[in-house]
């Protein structure tokens, strides 16, 4: 699912870039990333994640919130200290 998900992200990214640059359209170049984000917030505010991908997904928020905590580790001590397991 991330890797349809991160590849759905791209093909909408380069398909935008393509347009605009047919139409000699100034935007943003917003990476696939973002892209990515801004789909999945729409499967999970919309479907819902299926049962199968739910223990990936717990996964996955853990290392981000890990990564923010050392990202940073002056600024988000607090949140580090805050959040549950």
């Amino acid at each position: 699912m991330l890797a349809a998900i991160g590849y759905a992200g791209k093909v909408i990214e380069q398909s935008l870039a393509r347009y605009a640059k047919a139409h000699h359209l100034i935007v943003p170049n917003i990476e696939y990333v973002l892209w990515a984000i801004l789909i999945g917030l729409l499967i999970s505010n919309t479907v819902g994640v299926p049962g199968v991908f739910r223990a990936g997904v717990s996964t996955y928020e853990f290392w981000l919130k890990a990564a923010s905590c050392f990202w940073d580790h002056a600024s988000s001590l607090a949140m580090c200290s805050s959040w549950e397991a």
